[in-house]
């Protein structure tokens, strides 16, 4: 006789056999330290952990990213911190080799020695400020660009300026920028200046259309301004005064000695020089010279329509048409054009690209003075001993587009700040090579760049002053770029993908990471239950034996 089935023990053996599947289970989290260890556990939650385990892993390498360009850019900021301090010595030097009076020569040649030095550390700072092998302020990190053209040249490009095709961007000038001028309408003489001549200058700043023009120079008395510096001279008095009437009674006693119109010339240039050294001692950047025709011209040095002035004169027709009546000079015109076949914004002599153009964030200066375009005077030896004064009318550039081509190479690069390589953030540094520092600056001596400064002579220091003045503003510029972009890109960035990263850890750690005790209790629970289960069976497999025996005996 066989019994062929027993339930109690196939129960018995199903549950012993499931609890032991969980001691396997529990035993597995415990020693990987994971909740699921195959996709089978739980399909669901393995994929979202696998999603959260990756975006953990490219923010996790993002942050190292923003730490290491953190450190690229500590590194060109210390470089830049040391070229500003090169350019405020070389101001310092520019600065004394200009005391004419107590310089001698030699003097003057030791400063300029040393500035010849320093430029040297300027060009060795660009050659060897440098992230691993990445240099940095040679210039092969910025944008740069060449001109070709008469008149033309490159002033700046930003890291969002395209490469130029191989032709470069195509210039077109449609107007030259000119400068805020008064001109008088008869000349000066040694007759109807009278009993004396008193010039009351006021200069303008011009505002947008919305908010006019502000006095930024002016006469508070004369003008019915505000208070604020002006130039003024009046030879009823003082000096001038006597140097005039002097003139004048020469002139009145002997005519043929003293001839009208050399008389003349010397009261014009007594005039000029004492408003031009007014000019100067105020701080005021205007300048005052004698047409070809003799008129008196007066003009300020800036270009474009954000500088001009006005005028008072008590000799009626000198300059202005009424005795003691503020005249406003005719204000002077920006630079006008097209680059790349797009208007651009023209202010003063410079042209750039408007942002959205294919050349955008390109700036070129366009040089070409007209109106009154000063002409050196020399003297049988070759010395320059003056000045004269050329009319070219804006006919010689209206109707007539001068062309020319702004070429740019773009070495700026990009920094992937976010786990999301679609987005990156650009930055460009500019070169310090003393040739690429102080560039763009009118000057007397025709410097370029630093790299050609000679303060041998005062003019030359004095001209050496202007251009490291416009190096230092651009290097601390870029000082200052370089400490906006570290604090407001790279520190904001690692602090937000510090917190993304540990949310995603905690979030990952929630769905991947064994809860140690609590696998340690249910380890310890199915446990006593498989011994439990077993014994269990062990008694149902006991139950057949026993029957079978009672039928036996």
């Amino acid at each position: 006789m066989r019994i062929s089935t027993n339930v109690t023990s196939q129960t018995a053996l199903r549950h012993t056999d499931n609890r032991l599947n969980e001691v396997n289970k529990s035993i597995r989290q415990l020693a990987s330290g994971h909740i699921h260890n195959s996709a089978a556990d739980s399909p669901g939650e393995v994929y979202l952990a696998d999603i959260l385990k990756n975006l953990y892993t490219g923010m996790n390498q993002t942050y190292k990213n923003n730490e290491q360009s953190a450190s690229l850019f500590q590194v060109a900021e210390g470089g830049l911190a040391e070229v500003v301090g090169v350019l405020t010595e070389l101001k310092q030097l520019a600065v004394h080799a200009a005391n004419e009076a107590a310089n001698d020569k030699l003097m003057v040649e030791a400063d300029q020695l040393e500035i010849e030095q320093k430029l040297q550390t300027l060009d060795s700072i660009a050659r060897n400020t440098s992230f691993g092998s990445i240099k940095l302020l040679d210039g092969s990190m910025g944008a740069n660009g060449t001109t070709v053209g008469d008149n033309l040249s490159f002033v700046s490009a930003n890291q969002y300026t395209p490469p130029s095709p191989e032709k470069g961007y195509i210039v077109d000038i449609h107007q030259a920028s000119t400068r805020a001028r008064f001109e008088g309408k008869i000349p000066l003489s040694v007759e109807n200046i009278g009993d004396g001549i008193q010039i009351i200058v006021n200069e303008f700043e011009t505002l947008d259309a919305v908010n006019g023009r502000k006095k930024i120079n002016e006469n508070s008395e004369k003008s019915g301004g505000t208070q604020g510096k002006f130039a003024q001279i009046d030879s009823r008095f003082g000096e001038l005064k006597g140097q005039i009437a002097q003139i004048q009674k020469n002139y009145q006693r002997d005519p043929d000695a003293y001839p009208f119109e050399q008389m003349s010339k010397e009261v014009r240039t007594l005039v000029m020089y004492y408003l031009n050294k007014e000019f100067e001692e105020s701080g005021m950047e205007m300048e005052i010279f004698e047409s070809p025709d003799q008129r008196l011209v007066m003009r300020h040095k800036e270009f474009g329509d954000g500088h001009s002035f006005s005028v008072t004169c008590n000799v009626p027709g000198v300059l202005t048409e009424r005795p003691l009546v503020a005249e406003d000079a005719m204000e002077g015109l920006n630079v006008e054009g097209t680059i790349a076949g797009y208007s651009a914004i023209g202010k003063g002599q410079y042209l750039t690209a408007r942002e959205g153009a294919p050349a955008q964030g390109v700036q070129i200066r366009y040089d070409r003075e007209l109106d009154y375009i000063e002409l050196p005077v020399f003297d049988e030896m070759g010395n320059r001993v003056g000045s004269t004064y050329k009319l070219e009318p804006q006919e010689m550039v209206v109707g007539a587009p001068m062309e020319g081509f702004v070429h740019i190479s773009q070495g700026s690069k990009d920094f992937y700040l976010d786990s999301n390589q679609g987005i990156a953030e650009p930055f460009s540094f500019i070169s310090v090579r003393s040739n690429r520092l102080g560039q763009n600056v009118r000057n007397e001596s025709d410097f370029n760049s630093l790299a050609d400064i000679d303060v041998t002579d005062i003019q030359g220091a004095r001209d050496a002053q202007l251009l490291i003045e416009k190096a230092i503003g651009d290097v601390s510029k870029v000082r200052a770029d370089v400490g906006s972009f570290q604090k407001n890109t790279i520190e904001k960035t690692l602090g937000i993908v510090a917190q993304g990263a540990d949310n995603l850890e905690s979030s990952a750690s929630t769905l991947r990471d064994t809860d140690v005790a609590e696998a340690m209790s249910r380890l310890t629970r199915d446990e006593i239950m498989t011994m439990t289960g077993q014994v269990a069976l062990a008694q149902a497999n006991q139950k057949p034996r026993t029957v079978l025996g009672l039928i036996r005996g």
